[in-house]
């Protein structure tokens, strides 16, 4: 696809990093509010909805927030699995060619920019699961050319159909390139996140990360952003 995620694991508190954040929550911003107009009209969505309705307390927007905000619109009376259906087939809207596409401005930095900018605070960038399977495999020896050390599951929702197998190629992958592996990033609190220890949680590859980040002085979580490929 168009977007896909990098993921610095290992986040401390720095002014250039919170200034680049802030320069990737504008942006979202930005392409949210546009996207917005478009599945307003193509949807016939009234009252239309609105960017300020949907931002977190500090201003920030998801395409995840936005799907869903949209799908409730749409069809206010679904149940939660319907709405998540909905919300993948809003999610359709926004790929490029799409008629709710709205592309990320072009003053962002690309992946191998942004990797170098983030090279010197001591964290772990990591791959998310937003290539998969044979592109991935495919795609992995560039990514480490450009200073991927890791994979991250974050993207891989816990309804999706095979979770735990994609997760388990995901550790296959990991394991045979040598790179660290996260068990998701993007855990968004209880009900809405993995319900159940899964056997994959004890995998011997993610405890040793997990080691490797504790002794990490400093070290205090992740930080993801956004980018265009």
């Amino acid at each position: 696809g168009e977007a896909a995620w990098i993921v610095r694991v290992g986040a401390r508190p720095d002014i250039k990093l919170t200034r680049l954040v802030g320069r990737f929550q504008k942006a979202k911003r930005v392409r949210a509010s546009q996207q917005l107009v478009k599945l307003n009209r193509h949807l016939v969505l009234t009252p239309a909805l609105k960017l300020k309705d949907l931002l977190t307390p500090d201003g920030n927007v998801t395409d995840r927030m936005l799907c869903f905000a949209v799908a409730k619109a749409k069809w206010p009376d679904a149940n939660d699995a319907n709405l998540t259906k909905y919300a993948d087939a809003v999610r359709k809207l926004l790929n490029l060619g799409g008629p709710g596409y709205a592309p990320f401005a072009s003053n962002l930095p690309n992946y191998q920019q942004l990797i170098h900018q983030l090279a010197g605070m001591g964290m772990v960038p990591t791959f998310t699961a937003q290539l998969r399977g044979h592109t991935l495999a495919q795609a992995l020896p560039l990514l480490k050319s450009w200073g991927v050390e890791g994979l991250d599951i974050a993207g891989i929702e816990p309804d999706e159909l095979n979770a735990e197998q994609k997760i388990h190629q995901f550790i296959e992958l990991a394991r045979q390139h040598k790179l660290e592996f996260f068990g998701g990033s993007d855990y968004r609190g209880i009900n809405t996140g993995w319900r159940r220890h899964a056997a994959w949680m004890d995998h011997p590859i993610i405890q040793t990360t997990i080691c490797k980040c504790s002794q990490n002085v400093g070290f205090q979580g992740a930080v993801r952003l956004d980018n265009l490929s």
